[in-house]
């Protein structure tokens, strides 16, 4: 973990809003990368394949790093407000450490925690219950056990 529970609640406001524009930058990000994959396909059908590939495949690639754009574009929206270089000094540093994709739901985990949807991030709930339901369980591999609850291999 990157972040501590006390951390991200002290610095609530700031996180809440680079979630909040890291999603709406994502959201941009899948149009344009869809709008070009159709463009795309209508290069291909007008006679133009290879215009059509490079559109593609550049599309792809700008696809594949969506979680860090948005990521870097809502922390550069932020950049010298005041109260802000705490938290983006620390979002820095574990982008550092771990891709973008971990340090968001991380963040987001911790933001969850404290508005009590979920206990704190790994903690197993009430005494005597289960940590996740059995499909999230079975997801994440915690258990030898697939999503439906029987193996992985299909049996």
């Amino acid at each position: 973990m990157h972040f501590e529970q006390d951390f991200i609640g002290e610095h609530r406001d700031v996180f809440e809003r680079i979630v909040a524009r890291a999603h709406k930058v994502a959201v941009v990000i899948f149009v344009i990368t869809f709008l070009a994959y159709g463009v795309a396909a209508w290069m291909a059908f007008n006679e133009q394949p290879w215009v059509a590939l490079i559109l593609a495949t550049l599309a792809y690639l700008f696809f594949r790093q969506f979680r860090l754009v948005s990521l870097g574009l809502a922390r550069t929206g932020l950049r010298g407000e005041t109260g802000t270089a705490e938290p983006l000094k620390a979002l820095d540093l574990a982008l550092e450490e771990d891709g973008a994709h971990a340090v968001l739901s991380e963040v987001e985990n911790h933001l969850r925690a404290i508005d009590g949807d979920v206990g704190q991030p790994g903690d197993s709930g009430e005494p005597g219950e289960e940590s996740a339901e059995p499909s999230r369980r079975g997801a994440t591999g915690e258990t030898g056990e697939g999503p439906r609850g029987g193996d992985r291999d299909g049996s």
